[in-house]
């Protein structure tokens, strides 16, 4: 018989959004905590063991050991000492630039690609400069910052889009449910999508 049973479970994603463990996780937490527990509570009255990891590699260094030649190296490194760079292998180089690049970044200052790439930013922005930064960052990069403008705009695509799809669909529901509601019965589903379509297209005319 296993004597235990471990988990692994992201803290958070890349957002930085905390996460829950599963819930086959929190379902074997229940059982052994019992009945008369709130779910706030099953961890601590489960008597199961959980170890949580830094959420940042810097900051595992600051734990308990052990730690390999590389940990080791790099603690020192940080703590402003010279590490033996033949005995560790630690390409410190590029750590220097990733550590620059992140502290560049914090300080809003590495939001675009392109490290060395020296650019000089807008001095103002316009509000179709600021709607096209929050739409696409990179386009806005090369249109505003590096001064590349496409030789042409592409063609509009002859499709609809999904935001486009579900509010025919809406409306095609909602034709539907105002009829019943009417005490008619549920209408033909062609005729009520042909009418969508068709009021979605004068309303949208794409020329």
């Amino acid at each position: 018989m296993r004597e235990a049973v471990a988990f692994s479970v992201l803290r958070a994603d890349a957002a930085g959004a905390v996460r829950r463990p599963s819930r086959y996780l929190l379902h074997l937490l229940s059982r052994y905590a019992g009945p008369a527990v709130f779910s706030e509570d099953w961890e601590s009255a489960s008597g199961a063991v959980v170890e949580r990891l830094p959420r940042s590699p810097f900051a595992a260094l600051d734990g308990e050991g052990p730690r390999s030649a590389r940990e080791t190296a790099l603690r020192t490194w940080r703590a402003g000492g010279e590490p033996e760079v033949a005995a560790a292998f630690v390409p410190w180089d590029k750590v220097r630039g990733i550590l620059a690049a992140w502290a560049a970044r914090s300080a809003g200052e590495g939001i675009f690609p392109g490290p060395g790439l020296r650019v000089r930013l807008p001095a103002s922005h316009s509000a179709s400069a600021l709607e096209e930064l929050a739409r696409c960052p990179y386009r806005y990069f090369l249109r505003y910052v590096v001064r590349l403008d496409p030789p042409e705009e592409p063609e509009e695509a002859l499709a609809l889009s999904p935001a486009e799809l579900g509010e025919i669909a809406h409306d095609i529901l909602r034709r539907l449910g105002r009829d019943a509601a009417a005490g008619k019965g549920w209408g033909d589903v062609s005729t009520a999508a042909r009418r969508s379509v068709d009021r979605f297209a004068r309303e949208n005319p794409t020329g």
